[in-house]
């Protein structure tokens, strides 16, 4: 398959936050053994700490939960994060959500691969990473609909230290996603095999660890993030949200892996249906 590489520079203006007083749902109680601790999930000296985090557009449950999900990631202490459903400047957001939740975390770096056109704007993934991780290069690959609801693409971002490719498969069709996964298997292949940088795959693959796209991404990547719930943050039902580790370059050691479900500087119960997922590695 022809795969359509376009190098992404977007340069939007920074839009002041607008909020449209939407109610959010109930949703449970934090338990009284989270309330006023410290960390829950210390990030251990040396070890570089990724996320994978569908964010819901940032208004699943409030306007805007982007300064929420500041403060999970800087909690987290993450290095990097993948973003599944971020908007730029739509009629929902009129926000270029990945730029504003960088400056937000104070001079991040930030690469959006849009999927698509809505609402007179964009929609897709991004990449955000830390300044001790500046991006040399992002762009975005389309991976195509495949007889699924939606175009869908892969965001890349490359730092010195790793790779990191960012997606989101269809979320109606089976078959849709078994062709994404295989496209990303081929992008790969052709385009960072025997890179001297461990290669990472994050993201939302709405379905399960045994189903067949999972089992597709696990001919070409290695599966390093926990089996754990991730989706909906009420009630945790499914695992849906992985982290892979590209098979053919450079290895690293998985030192641990958490879904984040109870956190002290932000709520993820709030912030989006699902919950971040991360891995450690050195």
């Amino acid at each position: 398959m022809k795969f359509s590489l376009r190098i992404i520079f977007l340069s939007l203006p920074f839009l002041a936050l607008s909020c449209s007083g939407t109610d959010s749902p109930e949703l449970p109680d934090t338990p009284d053994v989270y309330k006023g601790e410290t960390l829950k999930y210390p990030k251990a000296a040396g070890v570089t700490r990724i996320v994978s985090y569908n964010v819901g557009v940032f208004s699943k449950y409030v306007d805007n939960s982007i300064p929420e999900v500041a403060g999970i990631i800087k909690e987290l202490d993450a290095d990097a994060v993948v973003l599944n459903e971020v908007d730029s400047c739509t009629k929902r957001s009129p926000l270029y959500q990945a730029k504003v939740l960088a400056q937000t975390l104070g001079g991040w770096n930030h690469v959006f691969g849009p999927a698509m056109k809505t609402g007179g704007g964009l929609y897709g993934n991004a990449i955000i990473t830390s300044p001790s991780h500046p991006v040399n290069k992002g762009y975005r690959i389309l991976l195509g609909k495949n007889g699924g609801a939606e175009e869908r693409s892969l965001v890349v971002a490359e730092c010195d230290r790793f790779v990191l490719f960012g997606t989101h498969l269809d979320h109606t069709q089976e078959n849709a996603r078994i062709q994404q996964a295989k496209n990303i298997n081929a992008y790969v292949q052709e385009h960072y095999k025997g890179d001297s940088r461990p290669v990472f795959l994050l993201g939302d693959m709405n379905c399960e660890p045994a189903d067949a796209p999972v089992l597709e991404l696990g001919k070409t990547w290695k599966m390093v993030s926990k089996k754990t719930s991730t989706y909906p943050t009420i009630g945790l039902k499914k695992c849906i949200d992985f982290i892979f580790l590209y098979r053919d370059a450079a290895q690293v050691s998985v030192t641990g892996s958490e879904a984040t479900r109870y956190l002290t500087q932000g709520d993820p119960g709030l912030a989006s249906d699902h919950i971040p997922i991360f891995v450690d590695y050195k």
